[in-house]
């Protein structure tokens, strides 16, 4: 009796961790496109990746352009960092490299979630010498 009542818990756990996701609102279909959101110190910032569609355990290659006033940002420090709503998956944070022409790039492996979640969060942390700015996009695997 006690087994089934871990069992049927766990089973709880698992069907509830799954549907938060579900509810998650995106806001980017990098399955289609670039994204670009305007950050709140009005830098415009894209977001893309490739191969198309992103789906978990694939390498993925990853691009950021940066633009402020419409011309090219070459002289920040970009860092992508990866979350899921409502899961620990560990740290999954990239330093992206200046590709030059306000262009920045980064590999990574998209991990599956145990659960089945297919939403992910990108933060984008731009550092310059004026500070740190932040944008998040959020879309999803497959």
């Amino acid at each position: 009796m006690v087994l089934f009542r871990i069992i049927a818990l766990i089973i709880v756990l698992l069907c509830s961790a799954c549907s938060r996701s579900e509810t998650y609102k995106t806001d980017c279909s990098l399955d289609k496109a670039a994204c670009t959101k305007t950050s709140a110190d009005n830098i415009t910032v894209s977001l893309d990746a490739a191969p198309k569609p992103p789906h978990t355990m694939a390498n993925h290659r990853f691009f950021v352009e940066l633009k402020k006033d419409g011309a090219p940002m070459a002289d920040a420090e970009v860092t992508l960092d990866f979350t899921m709503p409502g899961m620990y998956m560990g740290i999954n944070r990239l330093k992206m490299n200046n590709a030059g022409k306000g262009r920045y790039g980064a590999e990574w492996v998209i991990p599956p979630c145990p659960a089945g979640k297919k939403v992910w969060i990108a933060a984008v942390y731009i550092e310059r010498q004026g500070g740190i700015s932040q944008t998040e996009f959020s879309f999803e695997v497959r």
